[in-house]
């Protein structure tokens, strides 16, 4: 492992096993994905210089407005009490390797039905300490209804 300073492990499901030896060893978690977890190990003496593990979530939520000025909005099934019965834009988190126009036109199609197309994104915010402890950068985008028909994802949805 000449020239080497650090080493990344990468154990899959079938292997777990030899997590605690690794562990025992040195390594040190870095992230898990469904289908495996990695570790790292830093050689030299002194702070690791390894990249630290993905620091944000990347949310989306589209703002769609028809022709007579009307906004989509709707009531999430399971959320907070205290956000019981609110109003707001459908929203989600983008999926890996998914631009933010294309997260938000697939999360109001999958909460209500509604074909839409990307405007604009019309806003952004950036916000600390949110789920799982991590930094959260949230777009709403302005989509243009293609259709009006609103039929709602009964498992994510109260109403729309």
């Amino acid at each position: 492992m000449q020239g080497r300073k650090g080493v990344w492990l990468k154990l899959p499901l079938d292997q777990s096993e030899f997590v605690p030896i690794a562990v025992k060893e040195g390594f040190r978690y870095h992230h898990a994905e469904e289908e495996y977890v990695m570790l790292t190990y830093w050689i030299p003496e002194g702070p690791s210089m390894l990249p630290a593990n993905a620091s944000h979530l990347v949310g989306v939520g589209g703002f769609v407005v028809n022709e007579n000025n009307e906004v989509l909005v709707v009531q999430e099934k399971h959320c907070a009490p205290a956000l019981s019965g609110v109003w707001k834009l459908p929203t989600g988190f983008i999926l890996e390797s998914e631009e933010i126009f294309e997260g938000a036109v697939r999360e109001v199609k999958e909460e209500t039905g509604v074909d839409t197309e990307f405007v604009e994104v019309i806003a952004f915010r950036h916000a600390h300490c949110v789920a799982f402890d991590k930094s959260d950068l949230f777009f709403i985008c302005m989509l243009r209804p293609l259709t009006s028909k609103i039929e709602i994802d009964d498992l994510e949805i109260q109403a729309a």
